[in-house]
């Protein structure tokens, strides 16, 4: 049985065809999207696709050319940043070197003339959520990088604001610490009812943080959904490459010439010919090939199988398996796919489309 959830605290957040241009050059285009109140929305895509600009349209640090911004129904589009009753947290932090961590804290309630008192009790609610105690009389140098994300944190939350905005705030930290962050950020928003928009190139932080992830690719949206609806049911090439590690393996099937066809590298199975336990199914397979590379990756190891009759690495497949199997380069297989997990797409438009009738093998086979 799920624990039940705190009710949510944050607002509602949609972006209303929202276009913004740069010297004749659409850095958005159309955008639309809605956050829940008390969702976790991450902005996912790679360098240059727009999500860092959507933030800073939705924070009031700049203005569209078309469209409407809305935080809690009330259209904020040509209000300033400090009318719209959010918080941020930037990639640098932007901590004050010259003051303790308790003034880092403090400074935005400072600046607005909240009462001693008041501040006091945020400022002590905050350390202790956040585990800033100890570190209160410190200065930004002396505190670690996840340290410092702490205080950023901290100084977001005591403003008390219902949506709360991240730009890429991991991205100083090490691998570790990233991984530790990300589960302290989620669950901290959860605990609050926080709406939150986040901003990274990272699926993995994506993944394991968002309520709906917005992947997005030279200014408009790919596809906005659930993680693992994003990861199960790609709606464009684009969607299916960029999501999943090792990324998909897609074949242009002679069979069905203008389609692109291929499966996640753990619903390959790949079993090698003439091995005793190859069930006759696999056996009779017309779906073949020859293990180009393997990837050792500890617990997994990552095979590259080139399917029979398609030139090297035109028909390439991605197959996970265990890191102790003895699958090794050059070796010839049986490869089956796991009902239902064929991705097939419309070569021209990148679109998903449904797949032809008959079995993976079918449409695969040159």
């Amino acid at each position: 049985m799920r624990a039940p959830q705190p009710s949510p605290t944050g607002i509602g957040l949609d972006l209303d065809g929202i276009t913004r241009r740069w010297a004749g050059v659409t850095a958005l285009d159309g955008v639309s999207v809605r956050a829940e109140p008390g969702e976790m929305l991450v902005l996912l895509g790679p360098s240059g696709c727009g999500k860092s600009t959507t933030l800073r349209l939705i924070a009031g640090l700049d203005q569209p050319d078309e469209g409407r911004v809305l935080i809690g129904g009330r259209d904020v589009t040509r209000d300033g940043p400090a009318a719209r009753g959010l918080a941020m947290v930037f990639q640098s932090y932007a901590l004050f070197p010259h003051l303790d961590v308790a003034r880092n804290i403090l400074f935005g309630l400072e600046v607005r003339g909240v009462p001693a008192t008041e501040r006091r009790s945020r400022l002590a609610e905050a350390a202790d959520l956040l585990g800033l105690g100890q570190l209160l009389d410190r200065r930004p140098s002396q505190l670690s990088g996840g340290q410092q994300q702490r205080v950023a944190l901290a100084r977001a939350l005591v403003a008390r604001a219902p949506l709360c905005l991240m730009d890429e705030p991991l991205s100083n930290l090490d691998a570790r610490l990233r991984a530790e962050m990300r589960r302290e950020i989620r669950a901290l928003q959860q605990r609050l009812g926080l709406t939150m928009v986040y901003v990274t190139h990272d699926q993995a932080e994506a993944m394991s943080m968002a309520d709906q992830v917005v992947l997005m690719n030279g200014g408009r949206i790919e596809q906005a959904a659930r993680p693992d609806r994003l990861y199960d049911c790609p709606e464009t090439v684009f969607a299916a490459r960029f999501i999943g590690q090792p990324p998909i393996g897609l074949v242009e099937p002679a069979r069905a010439p203008g389609l692109l066809a291929g499966a996640r590298a753990e619903d390959i199975r790949p079993t090698p010919l003439g091995d005793p336990v190859l069930t006759p199914d696999a056996t009779g397979s017309p779906l073949k090939g020859i293990v180009a590379e393997r990837e050792y990756l500890g617990a997994d190891a990552v095979l590259g199988i080139d399917l029979d009759g398609y030139a090297p690495g035109a028909g390439r497949l991605t197959a996970r398996v265990p890191g102790h199997h003895a699958i090794a380069p050059g070796t010839a297989v049986a490869l089956s796919i796991a009902p239902g997990r064929l991705h097939v797409f419309d070569a021209a438009t990148g679109r998903r489309v449904d797949p032809p009738a008959g079995t993976a093998a079918d449409l695969l086979r040159p």
